[in-house]
């Protein structure tokens, strides 16, 4: 597996199901430090569902104090919910 950034600090690591998605931040030396998931979260559509959920996810990444993350998408194609999950952390600034 290659990520794009040489040395990432922190990672977002996303998992996919048919039916939810999840993602978790860890550090160089493995940590997680916070974990969101979908499940419980209402919406119209999968996609709205995750975007709520990433909303949740950047805004923890935030008051962690963690600005700059590298996206791994683990294997999952880059399209639909990953995509958005993608693309939300990033108008938030967290994304390199």
């Amino acid at each position: 597996m290659k990520i794009k950034s040489i040395h990432p600090e922190y990672r977002v690591i996303v998992n996919k199901s048919n039916k939810y998605i999840s993602a978790q931040v860890i550090d160089q030396s493995g940590k997680v430090l916070c974990f969101i998931s979908d499940k419980g979260i209402k919406g119209t559509t999968k996609t709205d569902t995750a975007q709520k959920a990433w909303e949740a996810l950047s805004s923890l990444m935030k008051t962690q104090g963690i600005e700059k993350a590298a996206f791994d998408r683990n294997g999952n194609l880059y399209h639909g919910r990953v995509k958005a999950l993608a693309d939300w952390i990033r108008t938030w600034g967290v994304i390199l």
